[in-house]
């Protein structure tokens, strides 16, 4: 499950851990998972004929064949909820919201997504939860695990809330952790083995979920405080992209808005402004001859705008002190060579020039990494 929903769904993953340990018969396994299906879309509509769904389809099928268990064919629905949400089912079902689908930002997050959840099902998470808390249900492994889902009632309710006493006694501690740590785990490793699917996808996903929970009131969990917390869950993710040699370029699996040039009127004087995501990167109003200002800048954006693409970092952006005339380079590529004219708009030389364009640079940078973090 990729986020909180109500307390109760939470319990979902706060249960016991018995993991691939325990065999279930895959006859069995199909039959609790289409009878909490058929309880789910009670709940919620289902989407027909949703234009992701060939893409989610394929994804799932891609993944699917990298587990441990890829004999399972796995059907992916999506669900009416505005909450950024998905979850998997015995048997292969996995339920993604049309929150989520609008929320994501590439074939690489969902593709992050739908691994995940994946792992949950390789690894039987849903019946090894559902089997230990059966007897607080007083039914059967469906029942138990659509109570789960779909949040209990009355006598239910009271059994919920017992087993958060044992969570809260150290019964059941530490369990949620895992299973979450090893489901994102296992969506790095599969990502990584299909050759199709960026990793980085699960990841920046993960940081906007991250970035959304900070801006909510801060819940005392209770007995659900070792549920894993989104920014731990990140910063192991990083962890397990760093280890495994994978370039973290989040640009290349987000959406992102490219360098800007505009025209101004100026005392008269029409300039040419280069911005990057609303810090002012330089103006000028000189261009070689043949050419306008607009048109010299706009190469430059189209320059800056593909060392982006690439991932390029902020201290990759350098001023080539060596060069006459002094020119900014974005790695070993010359971004822009700056003149004269362009020092005397200024009322700078053109070191300072120089200079102060690097740190235009650096600033809007630093302004893209704020706004992921918040």
């Amino acid at each position: 499950m990729m986020r909180r929903w109500p307390l109760i769904i939470s319990l979902v993953f706060m249960l016991p851990l018995l993991a691939y340990a325990k065999q279930w018969p895959s006859e069995y396994e199909a039959k609790v998972g289409k009878e909490t299906a058929t309880e789910v879309e009670k709940r919620w509509k289902v989407v027909k004929d949703a234009p992701q769904q060939k893409e989610l389809d394929e994804i799932a099928d891609v993944i699917a064949k990298l587990t441990d268990r890829p004999d399972v064919k796995y059907t992916v629905k999506i669900i009416e909820e505005k909450e950024v949400n998905a979850f998997s089912l015995p048997g292969g079902y996995v339920y993604m919201t049309t929150g989520l689908l609008k929320d994501a930002q590439s074939v690489h997050e969902l593709a992050g997504v739908l691994a995940h959840e994946i792992t949950h099902n390789t690894y039987y998470d849903a019946l090894d939860r559902a089997d230990q808390s059966k007897k607080l249900f007083m039914g059967s492994l469906a029942t138990a695990l659509g109570a789960l889902l779909l949040g209990a009632k009355g006598d239910q309710l009271s059994a919920v809330l017992a087993a958060g006493e044992y969570i809260r006694l150290g019964v059941l501690s530490h369990y949620s952790m895992k299973v979450e740590t090893r489901a994102d785990e296992g969506g790095v490793k599969y990502l990584l083995a299909s050759k199709r699917y960026n990793p980085v996808g699960i990841l920046t996903f993960m940081e906007r979920l991250a970035a959304q929970e900070r801006h909510r009131p801060r819940v005392e969990m209770g007995v659900y405080a070792d549920h894993p917390d989104t920014d731990v869950r990140v910063r192991h993710i990083i962890d397990l992209l760093e280890a495994a040699g994978v370039d973290i370029n989040r640009r290349a699996v987000t959406k992102w808005d490219p360098p800007k040039v505009e025209e101004q009127d100026v005392d008269g004087r029409k300039l040419a402004v280069l911005s990057l995501w609303g810090v002012e990167i330089m103006r000028t109003d000189s261009a070689p001859e043949g050419q306008t200002a607009k048109q010299r800048l706009d190469a430059v954006a189209e320059k800056l705008r593909l060392a982006l693409a690439d991932g390029i970092e902020d201290y990759q952006i350098v001023a080539d002190k060596n060069s006459a005339p002094l020119r900014i380079m974005a790695g070993r590529d010359e971004l822009l060579v700056v003149t004269t004219q362009d020092a005397a708009l200024a009322g700078l030389s053109e070191a300072e020039l120089v200079a102060q364009i690097v740190n235009n640079v650096s600033a809007a940078m630093h302004k893209e990494s704020l706004d992921r973090w918040w």
